[in-house]
């Protein structure tokens, strides 16, 4: 399919016509991400799981959605924090063995144990607090 673009709006209008893998984009593959005291959200597609981290200058590291910009460094993020991904019925989060921890609504995450994020739920990266809606 070739799909041409001139603006953001259509490059939304478009990403709702696309499939991948078999599955179509819904609401609830495209969430958003608001970050505390940030007015633009972050717009991600869980077609796949996503990274959540932070930049590294000395690793090698990379991951998804870096949050560097935000300032994750301060606030305790973990180069590679968490994973969000799509599950059967919400969206999934799971914390990496962050030193600083990943917290839904206040609670602490157990480390590598698959946890659902309603919409409009709080998630915290160490101090970095955001809400998921989708």
């Amino acid at each position: 399919m070739n799909i041409s673009v001139n603006n953001m709006y259509e490059v939304e209008e478009a990403l709702s016509k696309i499939r991948l893998d078999g599955m179509a984009l819904t609401p609830a593959t495209q969430i958003h991400l608001h970050i505390y005291g940030v007015s633009k959200p972050i717009r991600l597609c869980l077609a796949h799981p996503v990274a959540l981290g932070r930049a590294s200058k000395e690793r090698l590291l990379s991951t998804d959605v870096d949050l560097t910009g935000y300032g994750a460094i301060d606030k305790g993020v973990s180069r590679q924090h968490a994973i969000m991904e799509l599950g059967e019925q919400s969206v999934i989060l799971y914390d990496l063995g962050s030193t600083n921890g990943t917290y839904v609504n206040g609670e602490r995450l157990r480390p590598y144990h698959r946890h659902s994020v309603c919409d409009g739920d709080e998630v915290r990266l160490g101090s970095l607090v955001m809400h998921i809606f989708y």
